[in-house]
């Protein structure tokens, strides 16, 4: 059993071209370039891009 509240999200740092690869619970979604490009990957998910909070504290 966890505590966490969703989905464990993983955005990788940047690799050499800028691209910063996309999980969700492991299974690989993409590679984001830009804050759209995230939150479209999200939305692909099945997740609302409304309810990212890209300030979130809890993001590492």
């Amino acid at each position: 059993m966890t505590d966490r509240l969703g989905p464990h999200i993983v955005v990788h740092p940047p690799s050499v071209d800028g691209g910063r690869r996309l999980h969700v619970d492991a299974r690989p979604l993409g590679v984001a370039y830009d804050v759209a490009d995230l939150l479209e990957l999200l939305r692909r998910a099945g997740l609302d891009p409304e309810e990212v909070r890209l300030n979130d504290p809890m993001i590492k």
